[in-house]
């Protein structure tokens, strides 16, 4: 599994503020790729004389345009942040385990994954693609399975973080939950019937009663009235005739 900083937690320093995180060699390789797609697209567009402008203007859009190579700055987690017990732990895993599809909500500079798999404290990210250098040319490459452990931690003021560099937990309501990473990305995390429009386990399920007919409506909208109700006649004696 990759723990990240040794599975040590990463405090924020005293005022709050990033902290810095060393890179796994499989995470430093895959960022290298995605530089190097980037540097291709920042050649095109410097074929633009506003893009130049703009990207030597500017140190937000020129930060755009690049990926740490070693580490990365991260929320951390606050200091004075306990870990939760096993039994509260638990309380939370049984109910995050299975699978689900990840969305971000906004763009991030990390691998975007569109899968997870929750068993017991063990993540598991799947599928999705980034770009990487092959044979001097840019292409789309698979993103690496990638296995995390989640270390569940409240900080002071009641916040949940969910593992040691502080990604931090939002919200969970019908199928789905929203994250803010240690990278300070956005995801939400859903359930796959959520995502197409379905009803969840254990969902009431509407049953109507078949001995009950709707009415009937004519042409115009106005319903029918049933026909009256006739008692039968008595069965007349037959007459004999001589």
């Amino acid at each position: 599994a990759n723990q990240f900083n040794n599975g040590e937690p990463l405090y924020q320093t005293e005022d709050g503020g990033k902290v810095a995180l060393e890179f796994s060699a499989e995470m430093q390789q895959s960022l290298e790729g995605m530089q190097n797609g980037l540097n291709c697209v920042k050649c095109i567009m410097f074929c633009n004389p506003c893009f130049c402008c703009l990207y030597n203007a500017s140190p937000q859009f020129k930060q755009a345009f690049e990926v740490p190579k070693n580490h990365g700055m991260v929320r951390g987690l606050p200091v004075g942040s306990v870990r939760l017990s096993e039994q509260e732990q638990s309380q939370f895993l049984s109910r995050w385990s299975g699978n689900w599809k990840i969305q971000p909500l906004q763009a991030g500079k990390g691998l975007e994954y569109t899968d997870a798999f929750i068993n017991g404290d063990t993540l598991i990210l799947s599928g999705g693609f980034h770009n990487a250098r092959r044979h001097k040319r840019t292409a789309a490459v698979a993103n690496t399975p990638q296995e995390q452990k989640l270390m569940l931690f409240r900080a002071p003021n009641g916040d949940l973080y969910v593992d040691n560099i502080g990604s931090k937990f939002i919200d969970e309501v019908d199928g789905q939950m929203t994250f803010d990473t240690a990278f300070e990305t956005r995801v939400l995390y859903q359930r796959e019937w959520k995502r197409m429009g379905l009803a969840g386990p254990g969902a009431p399920v509407a049953v109507s009663n078949i001995s009950e007919q709707p009415p009937a409506y004519a042409a115009s909208g106005t319903p029918i009235d049933p026909p009256p109700a006739y008692e039968a006649l008595p069965t007349q004696p037959k007459m004999s005739h001589c």
